[in-house]
């Protein structure tokens, strides 16, 4: 029987912590949007191109936290949108009324060092290219 449970659960992988958090992703990825000049992101693009990326090898690390619902014609994730919200609970993004179609980038380039600065520099070097894809991504 102990072998059976040992052979089926993963116990360092059911009790690791991820290389970063949800949150910590979402923190990130704003600081390295803001540091490169990108103050204004719109919302719905958001989800549809982290999950886009999600789908490379190389940004696995990334988004271990980070789940996705994917429908016929979109997807979501409860993750990045509670990141999204708490952004903007501490004043670091906004959205525009009426319908928060666009998100407002306020993170001053020495708040993006201070929270870049936070991260083991493998993470920080893998974002950068992650930013840089996302950048990349149309719509």
């Amino acid at each position: 029987m102990e072998q059976l449970i040992n052979e089926s659960i993963d116990l360092n992988t059911l009790f690791n912590k991820p290389p970063i958090t949800s949150y910590g992703f979402t923190r990130l990825l704003f600081a390295k949007l803001s540091i490169l000049g990108q103050q204004i992101v719109t919302r719905d693009t958001i989800v549809k191109r982290v999950y886009a990326l999600s789908q490379k090898e190389e940004y696995k690390e990334l988004l271990d936290d980070i789940g996705f619902r994917v429908f016929i014609d979109s997807v979501s994730s409860q993750e990045l949108e509670d990141g999204i919200s708490s952004l903007q609970t501490f004043g670091m993004i906004g959205k525009i009324n009426p319908t928060f179609e666009k998100v407002i980038i306020f993170i001053t380039d020495d708040m993006a060092n201070t929270i870049i600065g936070e991260y083991d520099k493998n993470i920080s070097r893998i974002m950068d290219d992650f930013v840089s894809d996302f950048m990349k991504i149309e719509g």
